[in-house]
């Protein structure tokens, strides 16, 4: 059940930022808030020691601790909490870093408005919540600990049901793990099954903690997430390619992983099934494949 009134910590030493999240608030959610302000890290501490919050908006650099130390002091205070970032320009890159360390989001303060503001507490609050409700359910594949596609299922719809309320765009991507049976016919099938938990961990390394990432089975893997100015397919493809060139270096295993993706996009505008997606994904994925082997002969 998604909450009607959120508890909000709001962690920020500007005065101005923090007028503007309360007369934000107080326009957009007149009942539907309580909002604690702290200037310092510390008082963030002593809060969070006293009560529940459903959500923490903070600026990363505060009087007593600055950057990627005070995003990594809050992850620990509450590794569950929600956690959105209000961030200068010139922190946006520690914010998007802190993103793929499992903070729900990021807002620039110079371009942020009160839309965008509600939208990001909404949907760190609703998207954590059912993330707990899950929690418990058998939606993990034992081999690698990833999602499997029960899992990927429940979590992607009421993904899209969230995007689409936000008008948010996701990606969807539909991942194999080329050269599996030559592996398995040349070191054995445990070395199969090392190679695909090793892919898993690709997989986890190059998506953020709040991506969808799931074994959908055999050799085969599916990926949703919110698309952002750095989630854009081509970004995607180099942050992943970056990752499996480093593992490939330090890992010397006698064979290199490799992958072949295809991609879908869900447009809030214009929703599409989850299923459909994933059939678009998985025919452009093999388009990829077809393409790289014509390259390969001619």
């Amino acid at each position: 059940m998604i909450v009607a009134r959120y508890n909000i910590l709001h962690c920020d030493a500007d005065p101005e930022t923090a007028a503007w999240v309360e007369s934000v608030l107080a326009e957009q959610m007149p009942k539907g808030y309580v909002l604690d302000h702290v200037r310092t890290l510390a008082d963030a501490t002593s809060a969070l020691a006293e009560q529940r919050f459903d959500v923490v908006l903070a600026e990363l650099d505060l009087p007593d601790s600055e950057g990627m130390d005070t995003f990594q002091s809050l992850r620990n205070l509450s590794p569950a909490m929600p956690l959105v970032l209000l961030c200068r320009n010139n922190s946006e890159q520690l914010a998007l870093t802190a993103v793929r360390s499992g903070a729900q989001d990021y807002l620039a303060k110079d371009e942020a408005d009160a839309r965008a503001l509600i939208r990001a507490l909404r949907f760190a609050v609703e998207r954590q919540q059912l993330q707990e409700r899950l929690k418990n359910l058998t939606l993990e594949d034992e081999l690698t600990g990833l999602y499997n596609q029960r899992g990927f299922y429940a979590l992607a719809h009421e993904y899209a049901a969230l995007a689409q309320r936000s008008g948010r765009g996701m990606l969807l991507l539909f991942i194999d793990l080329d050269g599996l049976k030559k592996i398995n016919d040349s070191f054995g099938h445990a070395e199969g099954s090392r190679a695909i938990v090793a892919a898993g961990v690709v997989l986890e390394k190059t998506f953020r903690d709040t991506d969808l990432v799931a074994r959908w089975g055999g050799d085969e893997f599916a990926v949703l997430l919110m698309e952002t100015s750095e989630m854009t397919p081509e970004l995607v493809m180099d942050r992943l390619e970056s990752v499996l060139m480093r593992y490939n270096t330090q890992l010397r295993r006698g064979y290199d992983l490799a992958m072949s993706v295809g991609f879908a996009r869900f447009d809030p505008n214009d929703p599409r099934p989850i299923e459909h997606l994933l059939r678009e994904a998985d025919e452009h994925m093999y388009e990829v494949k077809r393409a790289r082997k014509a390259a390969r002969t001619d």
